[in-house]
């Protein structure tokens, strides 16, 4: 036996004999291989549910941005003095940081035509012939396929993690927008309050 760590001490489950071969084990493979779909179907669930989210988000900030460019010269007009100034600022401001969200938001969402996967078509038309249909040993074949959905599986989450990191910008954006909007809004409340 090797001995492994502090001198003197002997690891009884690192030895130097060689491994007899193994051979594959069919099932584990046939799991490893559900496994993997099933993590892709999942990654892409979560693309889908980015995308539906990104476009709630351009949706919401394009009302806003169409409800303050058509009310701005009423909420300007109703104010006079320093009060007008800083809620024209404030227009100002929430509108350009309502429109970065949106522009953010449908930039970062994968709203451009993707891959659906990376296994290619010419790889799934090999398993059509002979070679693959023939094969006495199915495993190779789910080897194969394993590499493929290990491929799309980086790509999906290279993705959805693009996406989920752009949104969390633009809805940030998107806040600071309302937020901006919110003060011209209460300037005009109070001012026509009090």
């Amino acid at each position: 036996m090797r001995s492994s760590g502090p001198v003197g001490k002997v690891n009884p489950f690192v030895t130097d004999a060689p491994q007899p071969a193994r051979q594959p084990n069919p099932e584990a493979i046939a799991w490893y291989v559900q496994q993997a779909e099933a993590l892709l179907d999942d990654l892409r669930e979560r693309v889908q549910s980015l995308r539906t989210r990104g476009g709630q988000l351009a949706g919401f900030a394009a009302a806003v941005v169409a409800l303050v460019g058509g009310n701005a010269v009423r909420i300007l007009n109703g104010l006079d003095g320093c009060p007008r100034d800083v809620a024209g600022i404030a227009l100002l401001v929430g509108t350009i940081l309502l429109v970065a969200a949106l522009v953010t938001s449908i930039l970062g969402a994968p709203f451009r035509p993707q891959l659906v996967s990376d296994i290619s078509a010419r790889e799934i038309a090999n398993y059509t012939t002979e070679r693959f249909t023939h094969e006495p040993d199915l495993w190779r074949v789910h080897i194969r396929t394993i590499r493929g959905l290990l491929v799309s599986i980086d790509s999906t989450t290279r993705v959805g993690d693009k996406a989920a990191a752009t949104l969390r910008w633009a809805g940030i954006l998107f806040l600071a927008g309302l937020l901006a909007v919110g003060i011209a809004l209460g300037i005009l409340i109070v001012k026509v309050t009090f």
